[in-house]
């Protein structure tokens, strides 16, 4: 019986934590992620235009 009730009670106070745990979670992405990933997607033309490196320059050459 007192096993029981200590399990459901773990179990209530689990649920508070993940509660918790989700709330900050949403709250940072909604208010810091997602905007700021936003932007840079809406920049993302002119950041790559900025950056010198191409994708095809990032091969390995073979050393003499």
């Amino acid at each position: 019986m007192i096993d029981k009730e200590r399990a459901q009670e773990k179990k209530v106070q689990d649920d508070i934590i993940k509660d918790k745990k989700k709330k900050i979670r949403d709250d940072f992405l909604e208010n810091f992620f997602i905007p700021l990933r936003r932007e840079f997607e809406s920049q993302a033309k002119e950041y790559q235009a900025m950056f010198p490196i191409k994708e095809s320059d990032m091969a390995e050459k073979q050393e003499e």
